[in-house]
């Protein structure tokens, strides 16, 4: 192969590598925006979008199921709230028949993985 060749080569290669790391690092600053928007306004954005899209609401029909929506948002938070204790004690049996089944290894990094979760679950649920 003369060099033009594999300069072409390492060139597409490196194109096709800077193309996936700039999409991961998109795609993870999207689900951390997501999140936060998520944390801060409750799921009533992301309905509201999905049935705009999906419907083609007209304006007034947008306005008048964002008001609907925004208007059960806190029922539907306080519900979640409440039903956590007993998701968490679902999940907590769950992860130790799992940890049965991993090496000590995998057990200590699953440890870590199930923390960051839990953490995670709280913040969004806004609990201590």
């Amino acid at each position: 192969m003369n060099r033009q060749r594999v300069y072409a080569m390492l060139v597409l290669v490196a194109v096709f590598v800077l193309g996936g790391l700039t999409g991961a690092g998109l795609m993870r600053a999207m689900s951390a925006r997501a999140a936060h928007q998520w944390r801060e306004h409750g799921e009533g954005p992301m309905i509201v979008w999905i049935l705009d899209r999906r419907l083609k609401l007209s304006p007034l029909q947008r306005e008048r199921v964002e008001a609907i929506v925004q208007a059960h948002e806190p029922e539907i938070m306080t519900a979640r709230r409440t039903i956590a204790p007993q998701i968490r004690a679902i999940r907590a049996r769950q992860r130790n028949e799992i940890r049965e089944v991993l090496t000590p290894e995998q057990r200590s990094k699953f440890d870590i993985l199930a923390a960051e979760s839990d953490a995670r679950q709280r913040h969004m649920l806004g609990l201590p």
